[in-house]
C-alpha cells in the first residue's frame, strides 16, 4: 500500500466518522450548561439625581405609564412622568432636565411604540 492510498484511506475513515456523528447527534440528549447568575450589584446609597426614574412612553400608553408611576411613587421612589408637569412650565425643558437628572430610565415599549417607528 503506497503513501497516497494510506492518506486517502485515513481521509475516508475520518469522513465516515464525521458523517456518522452528524447523523446520530440528534438521537442523544445534549448536555446543557447550568446558567451562570450575574454577580449581585448593590444599588448606590444615593442616586445623585433629582428623580429615581424617568418614564418614557407613547401618548397611547399614558394609562399604563400613569399606573406604573403611581405604583412606584407609592413605593417611595421619585418618579418623573410628563403628565405631572405643572401648569406654566415649558414641557420640553422640564423633560430634558428630568432626563438629565434621573438615575434610571424606564421605557414602556408596546405595539403602539412599534407602530410609531414604522416608516
Amino acid at each position: 500500500m503506497g503513501s497516497v492510498e494510506l492518506v486517502l484511506g485515513v481521509i475516508g475513515a475520518v469522513a465516515t466518522v464525521i458523517g456518522t456523528g452528524i447523523q446520530v447527534r440528534d438521537r442523544f440528549p445534549r448536555r446543557r450548561r447550568a446558567p451562570v447568575a450575574p454577580p449581585a450589584v448593590e444599588p448606590p446609597d444615593d442616586s445623585g439625581g433629582d428623580y429615581d426614574a424617568f418614564i418614557s412612553y407613547a401618548a397611547a400608553d399614558a394609562p399604563t405609564a400613569l399606573a406604573l408611576a403611581t405604583r412606584l411613587r407609592g413605593e417611595g421612589l421619585r418618579v418623573f412622568l410628563a403628565e405631572w408637569i405643572g401648569p406654566g412650565l415649558v414641557e420640553a425643558l422640564e423633560k430634558e432636565t428630568a432626563l438629565r437628572t434621573s438615575a434610571n430610565g424606564l421605557l414602556i415599549f408596546s405595539s403602539t411604540t412599534i407602530r410609531r417607528c414604522d416608516p
